[in-house]
């Protein structure tokens, strides 16, 4: 069976969702996780997403962002793109360069560093 569009994947999580997914574990191995409301038909995660976060500062971000945003934050702490893309599940690095906008941050930090150049020398 297809698990993703890029097939069988794994994806690390930290434990605080392990915990939260302990309490979500159906009886039955078998049974989803995130059931859906009509007898053996799924529902997307969002819905249920919506639900766990509703009372969090996270209500109104969705999981999307999230992995964007973790992904940014793994880059910016120097992890390489390999590393990101194996945190996301991504088999190919093309995706996850779109994740970390790797050209924004090289472009971001060489603004910085000419400001700062220009700033030096119109103080001295």
């Amino acid at each position: 069976m297809k698990d993703t569009k890029e097939g069988l994947s794994v994806r690390p999580v930290g434990l605080p969702a392990l915990e939260l997914l302990e309490q979500r574990r159906p009886d039955e191995a078998s049974s989803p996780t995130f059931p859906g409301t009509i007898e053996g038909k799924p529902v997307g995660f969002p819905k249920h997403w919506r639900k766990i976060a509703e009372l969090t500062p996270l209500a109104d971000v969705a999981p999307h962002v999230l992995r964007h945003s973790y992904a940014r934050l793994a880059n910016d702490l120097g992890f390489t793109g390999a590393t990101v893309a194996a945190l996301l599940g991504h088999a190919q690095g093309s995706v996850t360069t779109r994740y970390i906008h790797e050209m924004d941050t090289a472009i971001i930090k060489h603004w910085t560093r000419s400001r700062d150049t220009c700033r030096a020398y119109s103080m001295a």
